[in-house]
């Protein structure tokens, strides 16, 4: 695992990929093979396997919030806004103060044209991010501009 981790931090995503099935092949039960290899896929635009890997890693860690907020971005792109939306409702609850998981709440109500609450959480990750966290600044703005607040 530490191998696979280390190449798909350097940019060998091949090298990771392949590292992470191998690992899987001999343990289906490796949450974090799973996760990054979804991880892989999701930069691929292959959503449908990176749906189905982090689905087996949430299986297995129900609880995880980063797990939950991933897979909220990738139901997104996936055109499965209301999956997106119960995850990261669920890694809210399970972390209310992590800006990340505040920001893809933000994001997934914003799918269902819900401005304001959106902002709210927009508002809320900004609080809670380290600096001007460019990511939250971003949504923020594009809250505001949606609400007509700018």
């Amino acid at each position: 695992m530490k191998q696979a981790t280390l190449a798909q931090r350097s940019g060998q995503l091949d090298s990771a990929a392949k590292l992470y099935e191998e690992a899987l092949s001999i343990n289906r039960n490796e949450h974090r093979a799973s996760f990054g290899l979804a991880q892989i896929y999701a930069r691929f635009d292959q959503t449908k396997k990176a749906v189905s890997l982090l689905e087996d890693a949430l299986r297995l860690r129900p609880d995880n919030f980063i797990y939950l907020t991933t897979i909220a971005e990738v139901y997104l792109a996936d055109k499965q806004a209301d999956r997106g939306l119960a995850c990261a409702e669920k890694a809210v609850n399970l972390k209310p103060d992590n800006h990340f998981a505040l920001i893809m709440l933000a994001t997934c109500l914003e799918r269902f044209n819900r401005y304001e609450e959106a902002l709210s959480y927009a508002k809320k990750a900004e609080e809670a991010a380290p600096g001007d966290h460019p990511e939250v600044v971003l949504v923020t703005a594009r809250m505001l501009r949606r609400n007509k607040r700018y």
